[in-house]
Formats: C-alpha cells, structure tokens, sequence
C-alpha cells in the first residue's frame, strides 16, 4: 500500500469527529490519532507532520469536559525523543494547566527528575 493512500485513509478516519462530547465516543478517535501519529513518526520519519497532528489533536479534545492524559504523554515523549526539552515541559505544562491529571504530574515530575531538577519536581509536587 502506498503511503500516500494511508495518508488519505487517517485523513478521512479524523475528519469524523464524535458528534457527542462524551469521553467513551472519543476513545476510539484519539487512538485514530495516535495511530496516525506512529505511522508518520515511524514509517514515513516525518518529524513536522507528526508534531503538526499531535497539536491538532490536543487543539481538537473538549478539555473542559474530559482529556486524554495518554495524548499529552505521548506527545511530551516524541519532544523528547527529538530531542527538545523545552518544548516537552511546554506540552506538559499545557497539560497541567488544562487537565490536571495524577498520569500527568507523575511523567513530569520524573523527567524533570532524571534531568536533575529537583526544584522544579519541588514545584511539581506543591501544584499536585
């Protein structure tokens, strides 16, 4: 299968977002995203796109009645993985700010852990 095709394909499948904002209808469509996500990261190694459908993603999810703390995780780890930090902290201070979940603080407060910023995990700490 051309890639151009499984472009199209997850095109279409994330045009057709869930009419209710019940968090169950949108399970299945986040993980339509991920999937996307992978796809561009690991097969087609375009670095751009995937950060552009992780944004898209997070722009997308009605945060005031529910969230995905697996979306902003994974999208902090492919920072990371790229190799930029700051934009990392940047997605999981968004995250915070917009959905204070306990998965969340615990991946914040471990990488600023590893990167030896114990104030910050201090900071971390007081907010949770």
């Amino acid at each position: 299968v051309k890639p151009n095709k499984i472009r199209e394909v997850f095109e279409r499948a994330i045009a057709q977002i869930p009419p209710a904002t019940e968090k169950r209808y949108w399970k299945r469509y986040i993980y339509i995203w991920i999937n996307y996500a992978f796809f561009e990261e690991l097969h087609m190694k375009d670095l751009d796109r995937t950060r552009s459908i992780y944004k898209a993603c997070l722009n997308l999810i009605p945060h005031e009645q529910f969230s995905f703390s697996k979306i902003w995780i994974l999208a902090s780890n492919f920072e990371i993985r790229n190799r930029d930090i700051k934009k990392a902290s940047l997605i999981l201070g968004n995250a915070i700010g917009k959905s204070p979940k306990d998965k969340i603080f615990e991946h914040y407060i471990n990488i600023e852990s590893k990167l030896g910023n114990i104030d910050r995990c201090r900071q971390l700490y007081q907010k949770w």
